[in-house]
């Protein structure tokens, strides 16, 4: 068996064709014999909660995710432990949640949402949060944040939830401290869509010896190859 895997994807319906938006994802989902036979795909899903969503728009969100997920029959499966992986199927589904940001009451919020199927969060994302420090905050890319200040307190508590249901961490966003004391807390990790800043110096990125941590926990990186994050050499 041979596995196409792409560990973080907006893809917040599926489809039966392919989109020209994940066209240019290169993402290889399509069920109308597009994948080789004898190959599955594996998605890390993003259920992306920024901006403007609620709690309410996201679980209403991940409803509509199982709906289209079931649309599917035999054909997709959402994947929500090890075992999950065999099987006859051609598309996996694991549901991560892009930014904790809407998560105002994580001691109720948390279980619902591995009641339904989540399995990972990105702590941060655009902005920092009650967790911690965003490389990508607009103040800080502006010069007016330049703190780190690191996990919170409710950071901490937020993580030691996640540790007890069985949830991964994603680090992709974090400052570097606060993305130290996260690595350092959490018991299930990934960098999901980072690059390498020592082959191109953007705080976006992260330093092999933060990877070779991440990887001693058991968790994996994922290279993203957007030219700013990669170079251009």
């Amino acid at each position: 068996m041979e596995y196409i895997i792409d560990i973080h994807t907006h893809l917040e319906l599926l489809q039966d064709i392919f989109s020209l938006r994940n066209k240019l994802q290169g993402h290889l989902y399509s069920l109308k014999g597009h994948v080789r036979e004898n190959t599955k795909v594996i998605l890390g899903v993003a259920i992306y909660c920024q901006v403007y969503q609620s709690y309410e728009d996201m679980i209403a969100q991940i409803k509509t995710l199982h709906a289209q997920i079931d649309s599917f029959g035999d054909d997709v499966r959402l994947i929500t432990k090890k075992a999950d992986l065999e099987g006859d199927y051609k598309v996996g589904i694991i549901i991560h949640v892009e930014s904790a940001r809407i998560l105002t009451n994580p001691e109720v919020q948390l279980p619902k949402l591995w009641e339904l199927g989540v399995r990972g969060i990105i702590p941060l994302h655009f902005v920092d949060n009650f967790i911690g420090n965003s490389c990508d905050d607009p103040l800080r890319r502006a010069k007016i944040k330049r703190v780190d200040t690191g996990l919170t307190p409710r950071g901490r508590d937020f993580i030691k939830q996640m540790n007890e249901l069985g949830m991964f961490t994603d680090l992709s966003h974090t400052m570097d401290t606060t993305g130290e004391e996260i690595l350092e807390l959490a018991n299930e990790v990934c960098v999901s869509h980072v690059s390498i800043r020592d082959n191109q110096n953007k705080m976006r990125n992260k330093p092999i010896d933060f990877l070779k941590k991440v990887a001693a926990k058991g968790g994996i990186f994922g290279l993203i190859p957007w030219q700013h994050l990669v170079g251009t050499d």
